[in-house]
This record gives C-alpha cells, structure tokens and sequence, in this order.
C-alpha cells in the first residue's frame, strides 16, 4: 500500500490505510517523474490565534487538458469536468483543470501527501465536478433562522418543489424533463419516448419511476437550481479573486439528456455553507463577480487565495 512508517497516532495510521480502500474509479497510469508530476509549495496567508499560517490551497492540485481529456474517455463521460477528487498513491484532494499547465500533467501541493507509495501510478477518481441539486436540512434551517431568516421563506421553497414535483405526475413534458435530469441518457432519452407517443405520465413502468422519484423528493425538499446548487470548493490559481469575492459557473441544465449545455455565470452576492454545516460560522456571504480567466471552470466555486 505505501510506506507508513513516519505516522505515528494511531488514529491517523488507520485513516491513510483507510484511504487505499476509498471508493474509487481507476482512470489512466501516470509516471511518478518530473516530467509528469509535480509538486508545489503550499499558498498560505494570515494567521489564526496561534499565530499558524492559513493553507488556501489546502488539498487542491492542478491538472493539464491533455490528461483531463485521457481521464474523461475512461469515466466515459459526455462532457469535460473542471474538478476532479482523486487518490493517485499516497495522494488525495481536488485536481483543478488549467489550461496553462503545458509542460507537465499534474501539479500537486505538499499538502496532497499523505504518505509515499511509489509503485501505485494509475490515477483513480472518487468524484467529479457536475450539475447537483441542493437539498434543504435542519442544520441548516435552524442556523439561518438564528440570523433572522424567516420561516415563510423556507416554506416558500417546499411549497415551489411541491408544486413542481406534482407537475411530473400529470404533465408529459415535466416529466420527461425530470426523468432526464435523474437518469444517465445511455439508459433513456425521455424527450425522445415521449416525442414518438410514450406517456410516461400513464405507462405502467415510467409512472412507477415517476411515482418512487416523487416519494423519495417528498422527503428530501431540494432548493429551484436556479436558487441553489452542491458544488465542489476549488482554488483561484489566478490570483484575481478578492478577499471575500468567488466566482460561480454552473450548468443551466440539470439534465444528462442535454450534450450541449449553456451555463449562467453568477455576479450577485451569495449565500456559501459547507456540508456538514454546524455552526454560524460554517455559513458565510460573498460577492459572485466574473473572471474571464476562469471561465473554464464550471460547476465548481472558486475561493480566493487572499486572507
């Protein structure tokens, strides 16, 4: 698995053995040399309490076109990811595709070492950068209602989703539109069955996927994706964001059906918590403006990497 021996809290040993164990998808081989991989020095900035240096780039890595491209054609995806969460030997954290990265394949930071295991090069990929809904949860709630959120605004989002989710049930092109959004399009294309004369709202086997996607929704109340979206946390390898500032592109689209997607780029101020979100702390705002420098980026929010 790789060389332990510098890791002496026991707890800690366990978690890096743990991490060859992750559940991952296995992609492409990378030679370990400096001509493909290598590693920079962590971007630190301010200081807490203690006087210790803040790590913005804390587990976030670089990765070329050229072999984001590679790992693409093994997931078998349809469209390039921005970010990829990765094990590659002792390795782990986020890959952030730069298009400025020429002269070798993945750039990592000190702070993606875990332990040395030379002899494992293949790149395996826990998660993705892609279009996901926001769910509301009681952590959540009860933190923003502490901050003067009133309880008629929550009510406002479950009752627009309840609205939509009984739409499935009765309109065609809802619903083919929903299934869509839930299901790879290698399975089905809904538009195109319910083009040819399909009612998915009354077919026997559509409208029991439309009535289990129903329940299950019922009771995981998820935010209009034009008002919310779960996106992975990345670094501005720029340098252009401000203190406070990110910058969001997202996928207009939540449909797998869509091969060609629009995106919204947000310039208004933002809402950002964290998952698990537990304290009043773990919920802060920002101000989304455009980079175009980072126009190559979606579905991700970039942090600045200014204290």
């Amino acid at each position: 698995m790789g060389d332990f021996s510098h890791i002496h809290s026991v707890p800690k040993y366990m978690a890096r053995m743990g991490q060859c164990f992750s559940q991952t998808e296995d992609t492409v081989s990378v030679p370990l040399d400096q001509r493909h991989v290598k590693t920079e020095n962590d971007i630190e900035g301010g200081s807490d309490i203690d006087g210790k240096k803040y790590c913005f780039s804390d587990g976030v890595g670089k990765i070329s076109v050229s072999l984001a491209k590679r790992v693409h054609d093994a997931l078998g995806h349809d469209k390039l990811c921005s970010a990829f969460q990765i094990r590659y030997g002792g390795y782990k954290g986020m890959l952030v595709i730069d298009p400025t990265l020429q002269d070798t394949d993945i750039v990592f930071r000190n702070s993606m070492k875990k332990f040395d295991s030379p002899e494992n090069i293949r790149l395996e990929i826990a998660k993705t950068s892609a279009p996901i809904s926001l769910q509301l949860n009681r952590p959540f709630i009860s933190i923003l209602n502490d901050m003067g959120v009133r309880h008629r605004t929550f009510m406002k989002l479950q009752e627009d989703m309840l609205r939509t989710l009984t739409s499935i049930l009765y309109d065609e092109q809802e619903a083919a539109r929903f299934l869509d959004s839930k299901t790879p399009n290698q399975i089905f294309n809904y538009k195109d069955l319910s083009d040819s004369g399909i009612f998915l709202t009354t077919e026997p086997f559509f409208r029991s996927l439309l009535l289990a996607l129903h329940r299950h929704h019922v009771a995981n109340i998820a935010i209009d994706p034009s008002k919310g979206r779960n996106m992975l946390g990345v670094l501005d390898e720029t340098g252009l964001l401000n203190q406070n500032e990110v910058f969001v592109q997202y996928t207009k689209d939540l449909s797998y059906g869509e091969t060609t997607r629009d995106t919204v780029i947000l310039k208004r101020e933002v809402l950002v918590t964290k998952n698990p979100c537990l304290f009043p702390g773990d919920v802060r705002k920002f101000w989304a403006v455009d980079i175009p420098d980072l126009h190559h980026i979606v579905d991700c929010i970039v942090f600045p990497q200014r204290f």
